[in-house]
């Protein structure tokens, strides 16, 4: 809101100046750029001007900082003060100087009596929903957060923790030593009983 306000503001403002200068008409890409363009540099100008206020000391902005920050910004002065002392600077701006954030104007409400019920609630507040509506609502688990038994709770967790590891690990090794087994015990990989193949082979052909 406050964005679209501020360039609306910009671009009435740039519209009647390329009127005063004799412009007819304007292109809305053209008054886009010059509406960004206009912003940057006043944003700048501002920044600047803040800056050495506050390199100084000082927490507002006076003419002299705006007129470094000016030089800083490498802006011609002598141009500026032209334009200032012309006629055009002199020109109303178009429409009514509306304030900004507009305060909504509240009607006026009728003043109640504050009184409370029986469970101590005001009668401007909303009463509570029916009791079949939370009764069976699951109530969440809430941790405990005493210190010590915090510790025991961590202790236990990494005990179980590294009878589980010890666990898999021998299984594991288990598994390989079973593995291993099987490897020797295989008539493809046991030298002994390739030996008395070959032996009961040589023995038939003879």
């Amino acid at each position: 809101m406050s964005e679209d306000y501020k360039r609306q503001i910009g671009k009435l403002a740039l519209c009647q100046l390329a009127q005063e200068m004799g412009f007819s008409s304007i292109s809305s890409q053209a008054l886009d750029t010059l509406e960004e363009v206009t912003e940057l540099l006043i944003e700048k100008i501002g920044l600047r001007a803040k800056l050495i206020a506050e390199h100084t000391g000082r927490t507002e902005c006076n003419i002299f900082d705006t007129s470094r920050a000016l030089d800083v910004l490498q802006t011609n002065k002598e141009q500026l003060q032209h334009f200032l002392t012309n006629q055009i600077a002199d020109i109303p701006f178009c429409r009514e100087n509306i304030k900004f954030p507009i305060v909504p104007r509240l009607s006026p409400q009728e003043e109640i009596d504050v009184f409370y019920n029986d469970e101590n609630i005001p009668n401007f507040l909303p009463p509570f929903p029916q009791d079949h509506t939370y009764l069976f609502t699951p109530v969440p688990v809430t941790r405990n957060m005493d210190p010590s038994e915090l510790r025991i709770l961590k202790n236990k967790e990494k005990r179980e923790i590294e009878e589980r590891l010890a666990e898999l690990k021998a299984k594991t090794s288990e598994d390989k030593e079973d593995k291993r087994k099987d490897n020797n015990s295989s008539p493809f990989l046991s030298l002994e009983r390739i030996n008395a193949t070959s032996h009961f082979i040589e023995d038939e052909l003879a």
